[in-house]
C-alpha cells in the first residue's frame, strides 16, 4: 500500500515537469503575464499566515490553494473575504465548500477585484469620462481521496476588463498526502492556473501560473507551522513561512494567534514588509479572521473573514452514533458483578460430598450425639 502511494505522489508530480520548461521561474519575467489578480491571496487566514496554506487550507479557501484540500472540511463550510487595497480598489472572495464523505469533496467560489475608477481621457488630455477596471474568477472543484491521497482539480471562468474585456479558462491540481511521522507531517503539491490567455486586442498574455511545494507540522496539539516553496512564472521562486497558535476556552470559544513571513514580499517591497501577522476568533460554528499586512509606501493592507461550519461528513456521522467504548463499560461492569454473585451460589463441600458418593446417613452412636 505505501508504494502505491508513493506511486501516486510521483506521478501527480512527474505529470506537471513537463510545464516547468515553458516558465522563467526568475525576477526578469515580471510583467509577462495577464489576470495577475488571480495571485491575489484567499482567506484571511491564509494571508496572516505568509500565504503558507497549501497543506493547511482545511475550509472553502482550499479550492484556491489547494483543491485537494476540500476533502479535509469536516462537512460544509462557507468562507467569505474582504481587502481593502489602495484609495477605493478592493477585493473580495467567496467560497463554498461540502465534503460528501465517500464520495468525495467540492467546492465553489467567485473572486472579484475592483481597481476603482479612473479618469478617461483622449489624445489631448481632455477628460471624456471614467472607467472602472475590474476582474473576476468563478471557480468549480472536486477532491477525492485515494490510498490515502486527496486528489483535487478545479475548472476556472477568468474575466478581466480594462476599457474591453478578455475571458479565458484555465485548470488547478492538486494533491495532498496523508499525514506522516506520527501524524505530525502533512505534504501537499499544486499546479494553478495552467492553460488559457487572456487575449485583449490581436496579442495575449498568459496567466500566472505557479507550483507550490507545501506542508504542515504539528508542533503540538495547539500549534502548527507551515513552510511552503512556490515557483512562479513570472518571478523568482520564493518562500512563504506561516505559524498558528490557537487556545481554546469554555463554551466553544477559540482564539488563534498568527504570523507569517513571505520571500517574494521581501524582493518586491523589502525589509518587514515581508511579515503578516493575524488574529482569529471562533464561536462554534462561526469563525472571524483579521490579518495585517505592511505594503511598503504603498501602506498596508488588512483583510476581514468570515466562515461559517456547520454538519460533518457522512463518515463522521456514522462514527458519532457508534457508542463510544467507555459507554459500554456498565454493561461490562454489570457482566462482571454477575459473575461474583455467582461465586456465592458454589456448592459446599457436603453438597460436593453428597453428588459424589450418594446422601450422608448418620446414625446415633450411644455416647455419641449425631
Amino acid at each position: 500500500m505505501n508504494s502505491y502511494r508513493r506511486f501516486i505522489f510521483v506521478s501527480i508530480l512527474a505529470g506537471s515537469i513537463p510545464s516547468f520548461g515553458f516558465a522563467d521561474f526568475s525576477s526578469s519575467s515580471r510583467g509577462t503575464t495577464s489576470g495577475t489578480f488571480l495571485k491575489l491571496p484567499a482567506g484571511a487566514r491564509a494571508v496572516s499566515m505568509g500565504e503558507a496554506y497549501g497543506a493547511v487550507a482545511d475550509d472553502a479557501s482550499a479550492l484556491y490553494w489547494n483543491p485537494a484540500g476540500l476533502t479535509q472540511i469536516p462537512g460544509g463550510d462557507l468562507t467569505l473575504m474582504h481587502g481593502a487595497y489602495i484609495e477605493s480598489s478592493f477585493y473580495d472572495y467567496a467560497a463554498y465548500g461540502q465534503n460528501l464523505g465517500t464520495y468525495g469533496a467540492f467546492g465553489v467560489s467567485g473572486q472579484f477585484l475592483s481597481v476603482g475608477n479612473i479618469t478617461q481621457t483622449d489624445t489631448l488630455g481632455n477628460q471624456i469620462g471614467t472607467f472602472n477596471p475590474h476582474d473576476m474568477a468563478i471557480s468549480l472543484g472536486y477532491a477525492h481521496t485515494v490510498a490515502g491521497f486527496s486528489l483535487g482539480l478545479s475548472g476556472k471562468f477568468i474575466q478581466s476588463t480594462i476599457l474591453n474585456t478578455a475571458q479565458t479558462e484555465a485548470v488547478d491540481l492538486g494533491v495532498l498526502s496523508p499525514w506522516f511521522l506520527q501524524e505530525r507531517l502533512k505534504l501537499g503539491l499544486t499546479a494553478t492556473n495552467l492553460g488559457g490567455q487572456l487575449k485583449f486586442e490581436q496579442e495575449g498574455a498568459d496567466l500566472p501560473r505557479a507550483y507550490r511545494v507545501a506542508s504542515e507540522i504539528k508542533l503540538t496539539d495547539s500549534w502548527i507551522g507551515s513552510l511552503d516553496g512556490v515557483l512562479p512564472n513570472d518571478n523568482a521562486p520564493y518562500i512563504a513561512l506561516g505559524t498558528e497558535y490557537s487556545l481554546k476556552f469554555p463554551h466553544n470559544l477559540g482564539i488563534s494567534f498568527r504570523g507569517g513571513l513571505n520571500s517574494r514580499n521581501y524582493q518586491d517591497l523589502q525589509g518587514l514588509n515581508s511579515f503578516s501577522l493575524g488574529v482569529g476568533v471562533s464561536v462554534n460554528p462561526i469563525s472571524i479572521d483579521y490579518a495585517f499586512l505592511p505594503m511598503g509606501d504603498l501602506g498596508y493592507t488588512q483583510r476581514v473573514g468570515f466562515s461559517y461550519h456547520w454538519g460533518g461528513s457522512p463518515q463522521e456521522t456514522k462514527e458519532e452514533q457508534t457508542p463510544p467504548q467507555q459507554e459500554q463499560q456498565p454493561q461490562h461492569k454489570h457482566r462482571l458483578q454477575k459473575k461474583d454473585d455467582s461465586k456465592s451460589q458454589l456448592p459446599t463441600m457436603k453438597e460436593m460430598f453428597e453428588k459424589r458418593f450418594g446422601e450422608i446417613h448418620v446414625t446415633n452412636v450411644e455416647g455419641v450425639d449425631p
